[in-house]
């Protein structure tokens, strides 16, 4: 009976104490609370504020910015509407980035714009400075557009490298890109569904 305690008790102690749903919007400000009815407006913003256990309910429109998120774990970033949420990052880098990351949802979204580098990039390289680091794992990528529109150099729509445990499926990826998916280096990665 005590082993049963101390072992419940433990695993109480190792999962996030609260969880909360926070919300973004097009039209919302970074002054705003972060709820339903006051939406924040940067994915910068909102990952500053987030908490382990959290998850990012991003609505319809148009984003122009990138989401980067290094060194974090258990979030979820979901689109309230699957495809409306449109992240166009400018073309200065990856438009989704993820590198060290652990427990990561990203639901929903169509990304582009991401110039002569990879559009989504986990721990993946980018061109044309081909940085490479990181060890993202449990990483789960669902229901995505992805637009590539790399045209000179070495790069894809989508590159998963030096991570485990990923999930991609659900998604279609169309555009320009040399890849369309690049997975190297990587272990127990599962595409399914990918178009």
């Amino acid at each position: 009976m005590p082993r049963f305690f101390v072992f419940t008790l433990l695993g109480l102690l190792a999962s996030p104490l609260h969880a909360a749903i926070w919300y973004l919007s097009p039209n919302g400000d970074d002054g705003n609370s972060g709820s339903a009815a006051a939406p924040w407006a940067s994915f910068a913003h909102a990952l500053s504020r987030m908490a382990a256990g959290d998850e990012l309910v991003i609505a319809d429109g148009s984003y122009d910015q990138r989401i980067v998120i290094r060194g974090r774990e258990q979030l979820t970033l979901r689109a309230a509407n699957r495809g409306q949420a449109r992240v166009a990052g400018g073309g200065s880098g990856p438009v989704l980035e993820l590198q060290d990351c652990a427990f990561i949802t990203i639901d929903g979204l169509r990304l582009s714009d991401g110039g002569e580098n990879n559009v989504l990039s986990v721990d993946g390289t980018t061109a044309p400075g081909l940085s490479a680091q990181g060890s993202s794992h449990d990483i789960v990528l669902r229901n995505l557009g992805i637009e590539g529109s790399c045209l000179q150099y070495n790069c894809a729509a989508a590159a998963i490298s030096r991570s485990s445990e990923v999930v991609f499926e659900d998604s279609w990826i169309f555009g320009a890109g040399r890849y369309s998916l690049l997975v190297y280096g990587a272990r127990n990665v599962t595409v399914r569904r990918l178009v």
